[in-house]
């Protein structure tokens, strides 16, 4: 069977060279037939290359303005470039129209003979790219992964062709992922553009290919003042500009944390703005499409009497993201900056709550996104589920004021930060299929159009396939059925085990509902549910350690109607079953592509699990020091040793992670744990040799850890 693939080759001397022609176009330029050919012919050859992967296909690309293609053959298109067909698509075709939502496409269908021929029509370049990648899917491909391993090629295409009449649109407008390096192969950012993704970090290179591919660029954060306020340069000249803090201004920032600026000096604010626009006109940010206005990270707040004016800390945010609005605004009206930058502020911490005051006059909601970040939440329950008191339920007040409350004067857009792996969780295989099943239709119930989270991994997914295939699926379309999507991820990855690899994601999804007490943090209230501070000292009978603090993790079953999760001997026993089930489809497996996926899957899991055992251990430690028995905290310190010698010699499941500072970049299992310092104690404590104590003693300088928050 022999296909034609068209699509408009607008300046290039080809369809061909117009799909590899990004570094030709001007993306800080406003778009034109260019940019739409770059992205339209890419979208063409993709169809080529895929369609030629199936036996007995062959498939040839052509301009579609030079053809009317016999069937079958796929047509690329925007409304632009529909015009330029020579009216051929009208004739067959009829009168299509994709709907008005940017992103959007239409697909249709006109039956000849035995063969088919489709029509991509997409509102825009995006909506072309992103419809052609679902005219795939239909036909049968799959990117479970950004491995080439992970992509799912028909035996065939189905016969006969399906006759599709659709449209579709975004659910959310903004669908992607939060971070700030440079760090995307080229495999991962096409892995993201065929699941209908755009939102990436501003730091990567190659900016050209992630235009083509219809990315978007966030920047910003925390960091803003190091960058455009450094006190370093102001400081000496200007110490109102910064922190009054028991009645001393204080400068200290660094990167993304110390001593927030005085938000209530015009003069440092106006400096700010006028900093961060040079930078998206000329500088590094240049092809910024988002510019995130927050806080320091924790950091301390002025005390002068003019902040205190303003309100409260979310107030503060607010007038400083006004200022950086209007100074893109006025750049705008200038001619200076040749596109729109949204900026957004963070629901987070101290301004999880909504603002006091009148906004400023004239203040831009428009352009002005808030991201609400769920960072305090627990896993074990829908981020609204009433039964989780202890923790959810707080949050999820703070989330519907901002768009309920009469009395919030902000009528922005809502933006949803998630911690799908958040920083401490080095990448672990935690499953959030039930989760994320009832809280993205959530978050889209309660206005919210733009969805992240924090900290995708690039490579080497396993496991990890199955919440960023659904994450992506979901934010396409908050509708989605997900059982049947799991069902469907589970026949394409795993072929013939797809019923026993079904039940393992089960087991695994119930065994790590406790992720975050157990390896992050949870709760409003400070001190928060965290095993870190607690399990990095030591106690006795006389100061015993009271470890768990969270009714969510107790250490052995409790039945409780509220605050219910997985204790840690669950968790274990859990994962053990969940180990029975993965290792037996591991020695079954006979397809040379599905024992690849398994592979990583196995790795990935076997972290894990190394991982629970670890914690198990330390707390036992500990347990065991608070009845000051030294002979069996000694054996379960073995033990410890152990597990944690086995994470010592894993160093590539966490490789790919993103952090925002040093300690989330880590060098193996054993300093993903983030108890690396202790864990050389304890072996000290006890006599026990390991790399980090020959002879059971500590190197100089009390441990190696660089890896502590």
């Amino acid at each position: 069977m022999k296909w034609s693939v068209l699509s408009p080759q607008g300046p290039f001397r080809s369809v061909a060279e117009a799909a590899r022609g990004e570094g030709e176009v001007d993306w800080t330029a406003p778009e034109g037939p260019a940019h739409e050919a770059c992205t339209l012919s890419f979208a063409a050859a993709e169809a080529a290359e895929f369609l030629s992967r199936v036996s007995g296909v062959q498939v040839e690309t052509g301009a579609v303005e030079d053809v009317s293609p016999e069937a079958p053959f796929i047509a690329v298109l925007t409304p632009t470039a529909l015009e330029a067909a020579d009216g051929w698509v009208s004739e067959r075709f009829g009168r299509v129209r994709p709907p008005e939502a940017e992103q959007s496409f239409a697909i249709r269908t006109i039956r000849e003979g035995e063969a088919s021929g489709y029509l991509v029509l997409g509102r825009d370049r995006a909506g072309a790219l992103y419809g052609t990648y679902e005219l795939l899917r239909r036909l049968g491909f799959r990117w479970l992964g950004p491995d080439d391993h992970d992509t799912h090629v028909p035996g065939a295409l189905p016969r006969p062709l399906p006759d599709l009449d659709l449209s579709q649109s975004p659910s959310f407008i903004t669908r992607g992922f939060h971070g700030g390096e440079d760090r995307g192969s080229e495999a991962f950012l096409l892995w993201m553009a065929r699941n209908k993704l755009n939102l990436w970090f501003a730091a990567q290179s190659n900016k050209p290919f992630c235009r083509k591919l219809c990315l978007k660029f966030l920047t910003g954060g925390h960091s803003i003042y190091h960058r455009y306020a450094p006190p370093e340069k102001y400081f000496a000249d200007h110490p109102e500009w910064y922190c009054l803090k028991d009645g001393e201004r204080r400068g200290e920032i660094e990167r993304g944390f110390g001593y927030n600026v005085c938000f209530s000096n015009a003069e440092v604010r106006r400096q700010l703005a006028e900093n961060m626009v040079e930078d998206l006109i000329s500088g590094e940010n240049r092809w910024t499409d988002i510019m995130q206005v927050w806080p320091l990270d924790n950091g301390v707040w002025c005390e002068c009497e003019g902040c205190r004016r303003l309100g409260n800390p979310t107030d503060q945010i607010l007038l400083l993201a006004h200022d950086c609005r209007q100074a893109i605004l006025r750049a705008r009206r200038e001619g200076r900056l040749g596109r729109d930058v949204r900026v957004n502020i963070p629901a987070y911490h101290e301004t999880l709550p909504i603002p006091t005051k009148e906004l400023p006059p004239g203040f831009d909601h428009a352009g002005t996104l808030v991201i609400f970040f769920t960072i305090e939440r627990c896993y074990s329950h829908p981020i609204d589920d009433p039964a989780c008191t202890e923790i959810n339920a707080g949050l999820a007040r703070f989330l519907k004021d901002w768009r309920e409350n009469p009395d919030c004067p902000f009528r922005g857009e809502m933006f949803i930060g998630e911690y799908y792996n958040v920083s401490s969780f080095a990448s672990l295989a935690i499953p959030f299929a039930r989760t994320m099943a009832v809280d993205i239709p959530f978050y889209h119930a309660v206005g919210a159009r733009h969805l992240n989270y924090m900290h995708v991994t690039t490579a080497h997914w396993g496991t990890l396939s199955l919440t960023n295939a659904q994450f992506a699926a979901q934010l396409w379309d908050h509708r989605l059925d997900c059982r049947a999507f799991f069902e469907d991820y589970l026949d394409h990855r795993y072929r013939g085990h797809s019923e026993a690899m079904g039940r393992f994601y089960d087991l695994l999804e119930q065994a790590m509902r406790n992720s975050k007490p157990l390896k992050h943090y949870a709760g409003l209230e400070k001190p928060r549910h965290c095993l870190f501070p607690i399990l990095r000292q030591k106690g006795s009978s006389g100061s015993p350690l009271t470890i768990f603090t969270s009714e969510h993790l107790p250490y052995a079953p409790t039945h409780r109607l509220k605050n219910d999760g997985p204790s840690l001997l669950e968790t274990l026993r859990i994962l053990d079953e969940a180990e029975r089930v993965l290792d037996q489809v591991f020695l079954e497996v006979t397809d040379a592509t599905v024992a690849r996926r398994l592979a990583d899957d196995v790795r990935r899991f076997r972290y894990t699990r190394s991982m629970v055992q670890f914690l198990y251990r330390l707390i036992r430690v500990r347990l065991l020091e608070n009845q000051d028995d030294p002979a069996r905290a000694g054996l379960e310190a073995r033990a410890l040793r152990d597990v944690g010698e086995a994470l010592r010699r894993e160093d590539l499941v966490m490789r790919f992670q993103q952090g925002d500072r040093p300690h989330n970049r880590y060098e193996n299992g054993l300093t993903a744990t983030w108890f690396a310092r202790a864990y050389a104690e304890v072996m000290a404590d006890y006599g026990l040799e390991t790399p980090d104590t020959p002879g059971g003693r500590l190197p100089e300088g009390g441990g190696k850890d660089t890896h502590l928050p």
